[in-house]
């Protein structure tokens, strides 16, 4: 479903939610994304959205 480079958005259910980071991996732990330059955690595909930048 996800690529390496996808800008994402962490869902509600999570403890991050909201937060937007990018895919820098995938592997049998699930999706790595690195967010706020040097943070990153696994996530699972539901965790997961693909980010849309609102546009006004």
């Amino acid at each position: 479903m996800f690529e390496v480079g996808n800008i994402v958005c962490i869902m509600p259910e999570s403890k991050y939610h909201g937060i937007v980071g990018t895919i820098i991996t995938i592997n049998d732990m699930g999706n790595l994304v690195r967010f706020n330059g040097i943070q990153q955690f696994y996530f699972s595909d539901k965790d997961l959205k693909i980010y849309k930048k609102n546009r006004a």
